[in-house]
């Protein structure tokens, strides 16, 4: 049985792209997934219980990138969000007059989450121990902006956030 051809990334930051982060996302990345910049690269965390921080981290960036492909941009206008972020995330940012460098208003987390403002992409994500994980993003250089990323993960339950 011949392999199967080597799947080659859409141009960066296009709906195409997204729609491949979204396939990532939801399925993981196929076996002949080629990656568009750098990466994959980890972002290491700890939690008691690693796989429910995945699927929490995964949903939430599923709504968000749906949202980019329907048209959707971060901060126009401030006041809407997209529909589909769970409350327990909602409940985890702050207002944005009490948002800090470790507790985010949704509207500072959704503008990160813009295509045109993040320089990540997700890859895939994983346990690696029975209190550990990483998830894994691929990039357009180094050094890049994981801030959002870190927040994100902190926020659906992980600790110890290391690049």
């Amino acid at each position: 049985m011949a392999d199967a051809p080597r799947r080659e990334p859409p141009e960066w930051g296009t709906d195409e792209h997204l729609r491949w982060e979204l396939d990532h996302l939801l399925h993981g990345p196929q076996a002949n997934a080629v990656h568009v910049g750098v990466g994959p690269l980890p972002i290491y965390f700890r939690a008691a219980r690693p796989q429910d921080v995945i699927e929490r981290v995964r949903a939430v960036m599923v709504v968000a990138v749906r949202a980019m492909l329907e048209g959707w941009v971060p901060g126009e206008p401030k006041s809407f969000v997209p529909e589909g972020i769970p409350h327990w995330f909602r409940q985890a940012c702050a207002t944005p007059t009490e948002s800090t460098e470790d507790r985010w208003a949704l509207d500072e987390w959704l503008f990160w989450c813009d295509p045109d403002e993040r320089q990540w992409f997700w890859w895939d994500a994983c346990t690696t121990g029975p209190d550990t994980g990483e998830v894994l993003i691929e990039t357009t250089g180094v050094p890049f902006p994981t801030v959002a990323l870190r927040w994100s993960l902190r926020a659906c339950g992980a600790e110890n956030v290391t690049c």
